[in-house]
């Protein structure tokens, strides 16, 4: 029987990419995140990190199986909320907070203190992951709110309350030599035939850009799914490809290298409560 411990410890290396920086998140020693990730592989019998002297990378096996973690987490996740709150530490003195990645770059704390001034008085946890698994978690009651992108569909949803928190609008993200980083504005047509980077299928940004390319009836070429924005920044350095992001986070990561240009077709994203 795999070990869920094991299986968590994985989901965020496969996340985060380092075991260093894994074990300083998950506060233990980098040798006993080694060994637990190697247990999850012996308990499998397939192989899901390539290693190196100097590098790591997951196997073709690896990056699939982690995204099925993702899942398992995410329910594990849930799972404990829901004990968490039958024993009483999900009352009104402790709240259970869901947040995406990206709002810890915009002044998150801030923004939750001005919207929720009894929060001074309440003992609150945080919990990350993709919008609409979060929204999802409020729905069942196993978050008190959430901070994230919801869809059109979550916004008319009448069992959902909204606070807007941040308005802003997505960006194209390319190398500074690319040929289109003259342009003023780039339409979705020019890039039709360019490798475009999306934020991950799961997040509201995903859902909101992939409707703009579907209503102006546009396919790219070929796509590619990432939210960890210091990865897609050194993607579209490596020239991989344009990425599609929110403005606000894009200036925080941007390189010398990189240039961001407003869309023809304004996308507005907003970050909701």
């Amino acid at each position: 029987m795999l070990n869920i411990k094991n299986i968590i410890h994985f989901q965020i290396f496969s996340k985060v990419g380092s075991f260093t920086k894994t074990a300083i998140m998950l506060n233990i020693s980098q040798s006993n995140l080694t060994h637990s990730i190697t247990r999850l592989e012996q308990e499998i019998n397939i192989k899901l990190i390539n290693r190196t002297t100097r590098t790591f990378s997951l196997t073709e096996f690896g990056a699939v199986f982690a995204q099925r973690c993702e899942r398992i987490v995410d329910e594990f996740d849930q799972l404990m909320a829901l004990v968490d709150a039958h024993q009483g530490k999900g009352t009104l003195d402790h709240a259970f907070i869901g947040v995406i990645p990206p709002v810890g770059r915009m002044d998150f704390f801030k923004n939750f203190l001005a919207l929720n001034q009894t929060a001074k008085n309440i003992n609150y946890s945080f919990v990350d992951g993709s919008s609409h698994a979060l929204i999802e978690k409020v729905k069942n009651t196993t978050l008190l709110a959430a901070f994230g992108t919801p869809s059109q569909e979550e916004l008319d949803d009448g069992l959902l309350e909204h606070q807007l928190v941040l308005e802003d609008q997505i960006v194209a993200v390319l190398p500074s030599q690319h040929a289109l980083a003259l342009k003023s504005e780039i339409g979705l047509s020019d890039l039709a035939h360019e490798n475009v980077i999306l934020p991950q299928k799961d997040t509201g940004a995903y859902s909101i850009i992939s409707t703009a390319f579907s209503l102006a009836g546009i396919k790219p070429r070929q796509y590619k799914e990432c939210s960890q924005i210091d990865i897609v920044m050194d993607m579209v350095e490596n020239n991989a490809g344009i990425a599609l992001f929110s403005s606000s986070i894009v200036d925080l990561y941007k390189g010398e290298h990189v240039v961001t240009i407003p869309l023809k077709q304004k996308i507005n994203k907003s970050i909701n409560q």
